[in-house]
């Protein structure tokens, strides 16, 4: 398999960037209703919710999604980690 040049991984971080920055808005906005609904507590979801977009934990994990195709990484996790 050939490697990523530093300008593709540099894309890759950036797009990934926005996909958590917009999972962490749509968490903000629906945070009463989800931590009801999936039995976890409000100050997790709120903890989770105000980390910074860039705090991702591993990029290893991290597949760029395809247009049409749900966020997460190839098994189909989210991509924001503990």
């Amino acid at each position: 398999m050939q490697k990523k040049s530093a300008i593709s991984r540099g894309w890759d971080r950036f797009f990934c960037w926005i996909e958590v920055s917009r999972q962490r808005r749509q968490l903000k906005a629906d945070i009463a209703s989800l931590s009801k609904d999936i039995a976890i507590s409000y100050a997790s979801l709120e903890r989770e919710a105000k980390r910074p977009f860039w705090d991702i934990g591993a990029m290893e994990s991290y597949q760029p999604k395809e247009s049409g195709t749900t966020s997460g990484n190839a098994d189909g996790e989210p991509l924001v980690a503990d």
